[in-house]
């Protein structure tokens, strides 16, 4: 089977339907901060998982023709580099975001939540891997 006929790993509908999820956590999350609700202690975390999956999932499909002549480690590399750099992006901007409105982010924002979501968003992206993987093999070994 050559690369053309190929159909890739992961579909546009899995990139899209982790972006709805991810858009649906958002829409939660500033519907509970609107209404002061006593904010969910589990959300943050959860919503860097999934953020960390989003975003391994969209570099695999952005890159996909390139990476169907890569090494897996190289392709692991490039995806999780992928995420580690858009996640410290998120958290810089969230930090300027929060000096500009608040003129004191240290008051919402500490090392410790950050360094945390960094390492949940990379949690993602290895789960993502992980899932890459498996969906891999399993197409190699029923394709011959």
């Amino acid at each position: 089977m050559n690369a053309t006929s190929q159909r890739s790993i992961i579909p546009f509908s899995y990139v899209l339907v982790l972006f709805l999820i991810f858009l649906l956590l958002a829409a939660l999350a500033f519907f509970w901060r609107m209404h002061q609700l006593q904010e969910l202690w589990f959300y943050d975390d959860v919503e860097h998982v999934l953020g960390g999956v989003f975003l391994f999932v969209a570099c695999c499909y952005v890159y996909r023709h390139e990476t169907e002549h890569m090494s897996r480690s190289a392709f692991f590399f490039l995806c999780l580099g992928f995420v580690a750099l858009w996640s410290i992006f998120w958290e810089a901007g969230w930090f300027y975001v929060r000096k500009i409105t608040t003129g004191n982010p240290e008051y919402f924002i500490s090392l410790e939540d950050t360094i945390t979501d960094l390492l949940y968003d990379l949690c993602g992206g290895l789960i993502a891997y992980a899932g890459y993987v498996m969906r891999a093999n399993d197409r190699m070994i029923t394709s011959g």
